[in-house]
């Protein structure tokens, strides 16, 4: 399986519990938008992750005030600004594996994380088994 999303990366939102503040409104609008897009795939995508059977590709789009020189320049080149790998990863899943029914979420399964990521022209997350 190869499925790109057409979505911007974003990291998750450690909250308390008790509050529902703005940024924990936006996380759940974008894990909404998200979770769209990988409902069709949903299981074999937890299988493959389950299974470590996988790879995550982050795409940022290169900031428009960052010269057209520097933009040719880091094109494709790791992403080492935040967010960080691990909380955008942490996002990803958190909308995979959320089940809305039970609320809750079943993420213990999986063993290996295997995701890395990318400046580009678009934002985009890719994934691949």
């Amino acid at each position: 399986m190869y499925l790109t999303i057409p979505i911007k990366p974003f990291p998750a939102v450690r909250s308390n519990r008790n509050s529902w503040n703005t940024k924990t409104k936006e996380y759940h609008s974008k894990m909404n938008a998200l979770r769209t897009h990988l409902l069709p795939h949903r299981q074999e995508i937890m299988q493959n992750m389950i299974e470590g059977t996988y790879h995550i590709q982050f795409y940022s789009k290169m900031p428009d005030s960052w010269s057209k020189k520097k933009q040719l320049e880091m094109n494709w080149k790791p992403n080492q600004n935040t967010p960080d790998i691990d909380n955008v990863f942490k996002s990803f899943v958190d909308t995979l594996f959320y089940d809305p029914v039970n609320k809750s979420k079943d993420d213990c399964k999986i063993w290996k994380i295997s995701a890395d990521k990318w400046w580009s022209d678009e934002d985009k997350i890719i994934f691949m088994d």
